[in-house]
């Protein structure tokens, strides 16, 4: 029996979209969210934390970048973590936070339905359970400081002993 125009338009699709945000520094690894959920989940066949999400997406701006305005809620203590373990690490505020957003649908866990965005960390603020974060493609870290000497590349700047 086929179904009246009113009931196909107020009928709730079934399929869910889940946006993750995955955050990684070689000081303390990986920080992985899923947006809006109230526990963990397998997506992609990675374990994801559960929290809640408010997300500004803005395409192009005025330096025709991508961005990310992302505000966190509850996990201010896992951020606070992260970043002293990221203080601690030789030259880790030199080294860029990057940042990767997926969107997934519940139909297909196993891979994304839009393309992946790589992003680096511009601006972190916290208190003690939010944490707001800005997600730039470019590196804000890279525009007015020099790379890293190399011993490989400049065999003048290695110890001697």
């Amino acid at each position: 029996m086929p179904i009246s125009s009113r009931e196909f338009f107020t009928t709730k699709p079934r399929i869910i979209e889940y946006m993750t945000l995955e955050l990684y520094h070689p000081a303390y690894g990986y920080l992985r969210f899923v947006k809006d959920q109230y526990f963990e989940k397998v997506i992609g066949g990675i374990l994801r934390q559960p929290a809640f999400m408010e997300i500004k997406e803005t395409i192009q701006d005025e330096r025709n970048t991508v961005s990310y305005e992302v505000q966190l809620g509850r996990v201010g203590s896992q951020a606070k973590s992260f970043v002293k373990e990221i203080d601690k690490y030789p030259l880790g505020w030199m080294i860029p936070v990057d940042a990767k957003v997926e969107y997934w649908l519940s139909s297909d866990l196993s891979q994304p339905y839009r393309p992946s965005v790589a992003l680096s960390v511009g601006n972190l603020a916290m208190d003690a359970d939010n944490v707001a974060i800005t997600l730039d493609t470019a590196n804000p870290r890279g525009q007015s400081v020099a790379r890293r000497y190399n011993g490989d590349e400049f065999p003048g700047t290695r110890a001697k002993v």
